[in-house]
Order: structure tokens, then sequence, then C-alpha cells
């Protein structure tokens, strides 16, 4: 039996190989066990936060692209590609647009003006998705662009505007997703809990759009405003036998080259490793570190269209985590962001001294090829430094404002998180319509009631959480 278990794990090692699938190691930070209270308490009964105090701890994440499925209803999270289909990718692709991703740059009035006259209109073949449609600057002129990034934007930490809003919200509300675990409906989603998010390398990001730097859950099940406002306990009485659930969606569009998502498997999660804290008036979850706990990500996710993460907002720790490869990615995006800022500013040498043409190839010499990068680095880095070479090469000597953007694209990660209820997941219609096809009925109409009264106040107040 030992030659042929050998064989087994040996075939399965090469096909992560081939796949580019490897085991990150990487830090997450958890709460420090040394800023807890000595009497646990709430129900059911658990350490509380003293002090916002946390410790830096090494982990392995699992990359699951190669096909490894997880399951809602075993490990608390799904990894789905495509799994909301082309029109909710396509809303994606609008909410992270061409003149939005201007905008995250902090230009002067003056420089997005001159950008936006460059940069327009999206150019053919540099979509970051695989998706052969473009991006919503399409066939928009500058004034257009200009109104939306300046006007329509009302809410400037997220860069995202309520028409985009609600247009998502609708399109998730009553939407059946199909998941590893079987059907997921959709009943609601709260336009308030919708989220861009932006990250940089090493940590980075534009003001008050970065992601989730604390491993954390959204909300406590047994905590406020839950407990509060839910008095009678048939709210809480559903979302804990699940015949109700709050799950988040984390949508990525594009490459993720720094801090995507990573999830915990909750079959490895132990009681004990939970702590709850207290913040806006609700309570959530912080937790300690701990060797047996197992993590996820998926490293394919945003290069289709309508890639999901889907967890449960109410138990599923999650955090943002740094990839191996990334301190190269933030030094060339530095050099990128200092070239940018020249060009706008039409200086010919910066203070350190070189034309920028000269400071381009210094940077492309030491960009990796495709055959010298490091095999430790996981696919969407590689994907980042070699687009990022692909674009100054194509430029030539062109080098415009248009190149150094299209260039910094790459060396981003940008996703979309909404918060909604759902139903199930149910095993295929077909095998579930005649044993429970009016019990679900009812259901659902007694779940939407609820969810009326008290479900959308409820992710109103955990919306910012990460």
């Amino acid at each position: 039996r030992l030659p042929i278990l050998a064989s087994v794990v040996s075939k399965r090692a090469m096909a992560d190989h081939h796949a580019g699938v490897r085991d990150s190691e990487t830090s997450l930070h958890f709460h420090d066990p040394g800023a807890l209270t000595h009497e646990p308490d709430g129900c059911p009964p658990h350490k509380r936060v003293t002090e916002d105090r946390k410790r830096s701890e090494r982990v392995h994440v699992r990359d699951v692209c190669s096909g490894e499925k997880l399951h809602l209803r075993k490990h608390g999270c799904e990894f789905l590609r495509g799994g909301l289909g082309d029109a909710v990718g396509q809303q994606l692709r609008e909410i992270c647009s061409w003149e939005v991703f201007l905008n995250d740059q902090s230009m002067t009035p003056r420089a997005s003006e001159q950008a936006l006259q460059s940069c327009a209109h999206q150019p053919p073949g540099r979509e970051l998705t695989s998706s052969s449609s473009g991006s919503s600057s399409g066939d928009a002129s500058t004034e257009r662009g200009l109104a939306r990034v300046d006007g329509e934007l009302s809410r400037i930490g997220t860069g995202v505007s309520d028409v985009q809003v609600k247009r998502l919200s609708r399109l998730l509300t009553w939407r059946p997703v199909r998941t590893h675990s079987g059907w997921l409906l959709i009943v609601h989603c709260a336009p308030i809990g919708v989220i861009r998010r932006v990250v940089y390398p090493m940590g980075g990001h534009p003001p008050t759009c970065g992601g989730g730097a604390t491993v954390h859950a959204d909300q406590d099940l047994g905590g406020d405003p839950l407990r509060s406002m839910d008095r009678c306990g048939i709210l809480r009485w559903m979302l804990r036998h699940n015949w109700l659930r709050i799950l988040n969606l984390w949508m990525p569009v594009g490459n993720m080259a720094a801090g995507p998502l990573c999830v915990m498997d909750l079959q490895t999660l132990r009681p004990e490793d939970k702590v709850r804290h207290n913040w806006m008036s609700h309570d959530g979850w912080y937790f300690l570190h701990g060797e047996w706990q197992k993590w996820y990500w998926n490293s394919d996710l945003g290069q289709g269209s309508g890639d999901v993460v889907v967890f449960d907002t109410l138990r599923s720790p999650h955090s943002a985590f740094e990839l191996p490869g990334e301190q190269v990615c933030h030094e060339v995006r530095e050099e990128l962001v200092e070239c940018l800022r020249d060009v706008q500013s039409n200086c010919l040498d910066s203070r350190h001294g070189g034309s920028i043409a000269e400071r381009i190839q210094l940077l492309l010499g030491r960009l990796p090829l495709d055959a010298s990068l490091d095999p430790s680095w996981p696919p969407p880095v590689r994907r980042a430094l070699l687009g990022v070479r692909s674009e100054l090469e194509a430029a030539s000597s062109k080098l415009d404002t248009d190149v150094f953007c299209r260039s910094l694209r790459h060396l981003q990660r940008q996703s979309v998180e909404a918060r909604c209820v759902a139903l199930g997941p149910f095993p295929p219609l077909c095998l579930c319509l005649c044993g429970v096809g009016f019990g679900a009925a009812a259901l659902l109409l007694l779940g939407f009631a609820v969810i009326k009264i008290a479900g959308i106040n409820i992710i109103s107040a955990a919306a910012c959480a990460m």
C-alpha cells in the first residue's frame, strides 16, 4: 500500500506543480492572546477583547485553483469561477472601470483631465480579465468620463456610484447560484453593503478603500445588533440552523497581484479560538492563531466573468494576505508612480537623475523574464510582472501617461464586496421539489418577511466590517 500511496502523492504534487498550485507561506494578523478578559461573557460564553492588540503569525494558505472543492455547508466558504454569471461580471467591470482607476491614482483635476484625454478609451487587448467585453469607458467621451468620476461617484470612500450600487443589488437579488453544495438562492442584497476595495502591493491602498488586514468575522450571531433587534429570537434561530444565511460575496475583478482574500476552513476552527469584540455598536469576532487551522484561496479568480468567493458572514474567519513576491511588485510600482508623476509635471529628469526612458530601460533590466521568475511566486504575481514588462516593451519610446497607468493597473487588486441574505444551498432541484416544495415556499415567505423587518438593518450595521 505504501508504494501506491507514494505514487498518488507524487501525481498530486506533479499536477499541482503544472497548475501553478502551491502553499503560500505568509503572515496573518491574529488577536494577541494577552489582550483578553479573564472571564468569558455572552451567550454562548466567549472571551472578549480588552485591548485592540494584534500578533503576526506565519500560516500556509492552500491554493485551490486546481479543482479542489470546498463546500459552504462543510467548510463555510466556496470559490466559484463564473458563479454569478456574465451580467454580474459586466456590472463589476463597470464599477471597476478605467475612469475609476484613474480617479484612484489621486491625480489633480488638471492631471486627471490630461489622463482622460489620452486614455478615454480602454485600449483593445488591454483588459485584465479574460472577458471580451470592454470597460465601462467604452465609447464615452472625455467630458462624460470626467462627469462620472467627479460627479456621479457620490461614495468617495469606495468609488462606487449610487446608480451602480442599486444596479448590482438588483442583479444579485433573487439570483440562484449554483455552488458545490447545491443551489443557493439570494433573496436580498443590501445596497449599503456594496463596497469596492483596492489594494496595492505591501498593503498600500487609496484612502478608505483598503482590504481587511486582521483575521476577523463580520458579525456575532449571539451579539448586538442581532440580539437587541431580534428579541423574539426567530431570526437568530433560522440563522443558527442555516435555514437562512447572511453571506459575504467577495468578487475580484482582474488579476489579484496584491492582498487577495483567504478564508479559514470552519472545520479547523475551535470555539476557544474565537474572541468577541465590539466596534461601531455591533459585535463581531477576532481570532487566535492555531497550528491546526487551514486557510484557502484561489489564484485563478478574477480572470473570468462573475467569479466570486462565498462565505458565511457570521462564522467564517477571513483576511487579506501578502503574497510571496509582493515586495518586487511594490518596488516596480514605486518606480512607475514616480515616472508617472514626472510625465504629468512635464519633468524630463527626476531628482534621482536620468531621463524617464533610461529609467524604464533600467526597470526592464530588473524585471524578470518568464523563465527567471521565482517558482515560489503565485500565478497572480507572475502575471502582474509579465504584464508590466509587456506594456513597457510594447510602448517602445512612447512613454506617456497612458502607458504608465496601464502598467500600474496590473500591480493591484480590485474587488467588490456585497452582503446578502440567502436560502440554501439546496440539493439539485429535481431531487428536492418532490419532498420540500411546499415547505420551501412557506419558508421563503417567512424568511423574506423577517428579512424586511430586521435582516436589512443587521446587514447595514455590519457593512463596514471588512
